[in-house]
């Protein structure tokens, strides 16, 4: 049967605005491309187009639609390095736009020569897929400078006309389209993660980080400093972990210093009213005091009414006038309280949401640096919860159930970038074969499952991050009447969770 793909074809509105102070970057751009739904189950193989910046280039993937989630796996070929391009990018980044206009980071490549390959996974179901040339990896918004994007597949599809708007980064902060002054071999030698937290820094600068977010801008500029420093002792792998922190660390200081900066525009706003409220205040006591002499006059003047009636009706009259000014600014000065009271709302609600959507970005962000680190170092598979690496049973002693000594080897590297990313929670679960009295094998496998947690605590990851169980026979990957399934279903997984 053949499975139709319903595509759908977009109009994707690039917003860009003014590139920092005066700098214009050529105002808002629209692109047209498509956002394809993908079936719920079977593999879709979908192609990426060079644009005319990078006609050469192109890429292919795989997309697999299951459990809830879509996960991709794409490979580039024909790519030259992101700031040949321009001295604002270092790097590529996928991304995921929907109708609705949400946009996802999901995930950066590094070059491997011209070739590059990553797995992301999202919880999209339509989607359009696009790469662009960014100045690092932890941006939050698609740059205007779109490398390739996803075509129509081949085969039979239902086509539906809409229009898709998202928000686009048109380079607030930095608009340089030469290239690097030390675009050379050296420059190329160095890491990417070097080249993107250097200009990530200088992005957080120029967005008021020194004035807004000192601390957060020194923690950035002193992890890039450690990570030259490995560079040069010739630690590459020290070199490239520090990059990816610095780039984090800057990004969070740009990003405070965006709200920082408007939170102040909004307080210097309100303090202008308070003004306006004060002047009216002290010139309607200035209108109060005139009618109390204006009232002393009259009484001054009871006794000689006849001579001074003409002068008491003028008298009452400019009291009556001043009077319904005092009534008229009384008014002006309840609209004020009731528009600063207003304004004091929306900046408390306000501050509230980017508190809860910069907390929720944070996570989604280490999550998926997280998967991208650990992939580099162990066989990462998808799972329903998040994402998982299994701990085969030739780590373990098979009478005990402790760790080999040859399994730190393993355990290292994973403990590493544990270390590096202490907010993503995880669980450890031990499995067994079904051989023996079942209250045995549930002990077998909590003995495999504590002895990992034990090393992982002993190793410096916090044990309240973390939770054990051992689940004996259950869930079995394989066949146990083999002797290759029953050495599968023994192990360990470490299960990170989505939050």
């Amino acid at each position: 049967m053949i499975r139709r793909i319903a595509v759908v074809l977009a109009f994707i509105a690039v917003f860009a605005g003014a590139a920092f102070a005066q700098q214009s970057g050529g105002g808002d751009s629209k692109r047209r491309t498509l956002a394809i739904t993908y079936p719920p189950k079977g593999k879709l193989r979908v192609q990426l187009a060079g644009t005319t910046r990078t006609p050469r280039a192109n890429a292919g993937a795989e997309v697999v639609r299951m459990r809830g989630l879509t996960q991709v796996e794409i490979e580039l070929d024909d790519m030259v390095p992101a700031y040949l391009l321009g001295a604002d990018y270092t790097t590529y980044v996928l991304w995921a736009v929907t109708p609705e206009g949400q946009v996802e980071n999901m995930g950066e490549f590094l070059l491997t020569g011209s070739r590059s390959k990553l797995r992301a996974t999202t919880r999209y179901e339509t989607f359009a897929m696009f790469i662009t040339a960014e100045p690092h990896y932890a941006v939050s918004k698609p740059s205007r400078l779109v490398i390739l994007e996803n075509v129509p597949p081949k085969g039979p599809a239902a086509l539906q006309s809409t229009d898709v708007y998202f928000t686009g980064d048109s380079g607030r902060y930095f608009s340089d389209n030469q290239l690097p002054e030390a675009a050379t071999k050296e420059y190329a030698k160095q890491p990417i993660q070097l080249l993107g937290a250097r200009r990530a820094i200088q992005i957080a600068k120029l967005a008021g980080a020194d004035q807004f977010a000192r601390r957060d801008i020194g923690l950035a500029e002193d992890s890039f400093s450690k990570a030259e420093s490995s560079y040069l002792n010739g630690d590459r792998p020290s070199s490239e972990l520090l990059g990816r922190k610095a780039i984090r660390e800057a990004e969070r200081a740009r990003e405070i210093s965006e709200e920082r900066a408007e939170a102040k525009r909004v307080r210097d706003e309100m303090r202008a009213r308070e003004e306006a409220i004060a002047v009216n205040e002290r010139t309607m006591t200035e209108y109060l005091d005139k009618i109390d002499d204006l009232e002393a006059q009259l009484k001054v003047s009871e006794g000689g009414r006849t001579r001074a009636e003409e002068g008491y009706e003028r008298a009452n009259d400019e009291a009556a006038d001043l009077r319904a000014q005092v009534r008229v600014m009384q008014s002006q000065i309840d609209d004020l309280q009731e528009q600063l009271r207003q304004a004091q709302d929306r900046v408390g609600t306000a501050e509230r949401e980017r508190d809860a959507e910069r907390g929720a970005m944070e996570r989604a962000r280490s999550f998926q640096s997280l998967q991208q680190m650990l992939g580099t170092v162990a066989k990462v598979q998808a799972d329903g919860r998040g994402f998982k690496v299994i701990l085969p049973d030739s780590m373990f002693d098979a009478r005990t159930g402790a760790l080999k000594p040859s399994a730190a080897a393993r355990l290292n590297p994973i403990v590493g970038v544990l270390i590096g990313h202490p907010t993503v929670p995880f669980v450890v679960e031990g499995y067994m074969d079904d051989r023996g009295k079942p209250d045995a094998i549930l002990q077998s496998s909590t003995n495999r499952a504590q002895a990992v947690s034990t090393f992982l605590v002993n190793a410096g990851v916090a044990q309240d991050r973390f939770t054990m169980s051992g689940y004996g026979s259950a869930s079995p990957v394989a066949s146990n009447k083999t002797l290759a399934g029953r050495t599968a279903n023994r192990r360990v997984e470490l299960v990170f969770l989505r939050q």
